[in-house]
């Protein structure tokens, strides 16, 4: 058995082990999952964590994150690989489709909450 870990991820954590001594991992306090059709791709939001930086950014239930970084998203892992390569302060953008049309939404990546972490 083996594991992969992107090597931008892996560079990524050494830098912070180098830096801070751990690895601080930021949030933006939205769970989501795989769209659960077959089209088109992306990530599909669960849930929005009251007064954290996805709500304050104006994400939603139901929102099919089809982008981050104005690159696509291929699906719900994909999104968590790329939002874990941000650290914290750093600004997510995603581009959000909806009943309605689609939107571009910045939020800034903040600290998970102590019980986060440990998960």
């Amino acid at each position: 058995m083996s594991f992969a870990i992107p090597i931008n991820m892996a560079r990524s954590l050494v830098d912070q082990m180098l830096e801070f001594g751990d690895i601080r991992r930021g949030a933006l306090g939205f769970t989501y999952d795989d769209f659960a059709s077959a089209l088109p791709s992306g990530a599909v939001v669960r849930a929005v964590d009251p007064r954290s930086a996805a709500e304050r950014a104006g994400l939603k239930p139901g929102d099919l994150v089809t982008e981050l970084g104005g690159k696509p998203l291929r699906n719900a892992a994909d999104l968590h690989v790329r939002l874990a390569l941000l650290r914290i302060g750093e600004v997510a953008e995603l581009a959000v489709s909806r009943p309605g049309g689609t939107l571009t939404v910045r939020a800034e990546m903040t600290e998970r909450e102590p019980a986060a972490r440990s998960r």
